[in-house]
C-alpha cells in the first residue's frame, strides 16, 4: 500500500488537472435530510417529493448524476431498494417546476426519466451531526442535452417498503430554497434549503466522479477512500466504472486533483 501511495505521489507531480463537472450543489455541514422518498411499491400519505433547480452556464450533457443522502429514522423496513431520478422543465415563471400531483401520474410531463434499477450504488459518506451519510450515483444510458440560462428542476426519489424515511442531503450553492410535495396533505410547499447533487459531464466518469466524498474538490481524502475500498467490486470508489477499484481508479483521482467547477 506504501507503494501505491508514493506512485501516486510522482503521478501527481506530472498529471495536469483536469474536472468535467457541469453543476453542483455540493451537500453542508447540518447533517439534515430533506425527504424524498415513497413506499414502494404502492406509495402512502408519508410520502413526500423534493425537487431543486438548477441552470447551466453553457449548453452541455449530462452523462452522470451524484447525490448524497441518508435515512432520517434509521429505515426501520429496510434501505431504498430503487431510485428515480427526474427532470422537468419550469412554468412559464419560472418559480416552480412543472409538474402535477406525483400520485397522479406526473411522469407524464417530466422532461426526462432514469431509474436506478436498485440502489445507486449506496456507499457509505460517514456520519454528518449524528446522520449516517450516503453517497449514490446514477450513470445515464445516454447523455441529456442541457441548455445554458434555462432554469431545470431534478427531482432524485427513493423507493422503500412500508415506511419511507429517505431524505437527500441538505446542500449549498443553489438559490437556497427547493420545491416539495407532500402527498398526505396534497400539499405543495417551498420550504429552505438547497438539495446537494452535482451533474457531471461527458467524461467524468473519469474526472470529477473522482471526488468520491462530493466535497466538491478532488483531494487527499478521496485519494485515502480509494485505498480504503482497494479490490472492491463496485461502488463509489470505483470512479471509472470498471467494476473493480484498481490503480486506475487511483490515477483518475490524481488527474482530477483540484476543485471541481
Amino acid at each position: 500500500m506504501k507503494q501505491l501511495f508514493f506512485i501516486a505521489l510522482l503521478l501527481l507531480a506530472a498529471v495536469p488537472v483536469q474536472a468535467d463537472v457541469l453543476y453542483t450543489q455540493p451537500p453542508d455541514a447540518s447533517g439534515e435530510l430533506l425527504i424524498s422518498s415513497q413506499a414502494y411499491p404502492s406509495g402512502s400519505d408519508s410520502d413526500m417529493y423534493v425537487y431543486d433547480n438548477f441552470s447551466v452556464p453553457a449548453d452541455g450533457t449530462i452523462s452522470e448524476v451524484r447525490w448524497r443522502g441518508g435515512y432520517a429514522n434509521g429505515a426501520p423496513y429496510g434501505h431504498v431498494v430503487d431510485f428515480s431520478v427526474f427532470f422537468y422543465e419550469s412554468i412559464a415563471a419560472g418559480t416552480e417546476p412543472h409538474i402535477d400531483r406525483p400520485e397522479q401520474g406526473d411522469e407524464t410531463i417530466f422532461f426526462a426519466k432514469y431509474y436506478a434499477g436498485g440502489t445507486a450504488d449506496e456507499t457509505p459518506a460517514g456520519t454528518v451531526n449524528n446522520t449516517t451519510m450516503y453517497d449514490y450515483r446514477l450513470v445515464l444510458p445516454a447523455p441529456l442535452n442541457v441548455t445554458a440560462g434555462v432554469k431545470y428542476w431534478i427531482r432524485v426519489e427513493g423507493y422503500q417498503p412500508v415506511a419511507p424515511d429517505w431524505g437527500i442531503a441538505r446542500g449549498t450553492g443553489g438559490d437556497g430554497k427547493h420545491f416539495r410535495y407532500v402527498t398526505g396533505l396534497h400539499q405543495y410547499q417551498a420550504p429552505p434549503n438547497d438539495a446537494a447533487f452535482t451533474l457531471l459531464t461527458s467524461g467524468s466518469s473519469t474526472t470529477c466522479s473522482a471526488d468520491v466524498n462530493a466535497s466538491g474538490r478532488v483531494d487527499f481524502k478521496d485519494f485515502m477512500f480509494i485505498i480504503s475500498n482497494w479490490r472492491a467490486t463496485g461502488g463509489t470508489a470505483d470512479v471509472n466504472g470498471s467494476g473493480l477499484v484498481d490503480i486506475q481508479d487511483l490515477i483518475a483521482v490524481i488527474r482530477a486533483w483540484g476543485p471541481c467547477p
